[in-house]
């Protein structure tokens, strides 16, 4: 006895199909984040993912549209929420490739601790960064903006003053 409808294959491949890929994905995404790899590593593989989920929902939702009809789609959670998925994947890849070069251009550090023991050795770093920086602020009395140097001398004075 047959219990298949007609289209039943096509609404497999286009709804069932997907959870799976997403799910699997999702599965790689957790093992490239707690790999021991590289930073670089893990940005190309994360925007590998990123990029293939784009072309794969994409791909899907071109074929949905033109096989099923407008009752069995869900736009938002068949299109819209898995294209912002892998977009963020894309832009997360992108973020972990360039932000600790740019910290260390700009004179700041990047921690991407992968594991709960890493934080503590983290948060000791930062401590410490935090305990031996100054701020200074210059207000001159002369208000003019005209690209002359002015002569600063700073002083450091302990709690009792000296």
């Amino acid at each position: 006895m047959e219990h298949s409808k007609a289209g039943d294959e096509v609404r497999t491949r286009l709804f069932v199909t997907p959870i799976l890929v997403h799910f699997a994905c999702l599965l790689i995404i957790a093992l490239v984040m707690v790999a021991p790899t590289s930073a670089l590593t893990r940005a190309l593989a994360l925007g590998a993912i990123g990029c293939a989920g784009l072309a794969y929902v994409t791909n899907l939702a071109l074929m949905s549209r033109r096989r099923t009809g407008t009752e069995d789609r869900e736009l938002l959670w068949d299109v819209l929420l898995p294209i912002a998925s892998y977009v963020l994947v894309a832009i997360a890849a992108a973020s972990w490739a360039l932000e600790a070069p740019f910290a260390n251009m700009t004179g700041g550090m990047f921690f991407a601790p992968r594991f709960v023991g890493e934080m503590p050795d983290d948060f000791n770093a930062i401590n410490q960064a935090i305990r031996s920086k100054y701020e200074l602020i210059f207000h001159p009395t002369n208000s003019k903006q005209d690209g002359t140097f002015r002569k600063l001398q700073v002083q450091l004075v302990d709690d009792e003053g000296h």
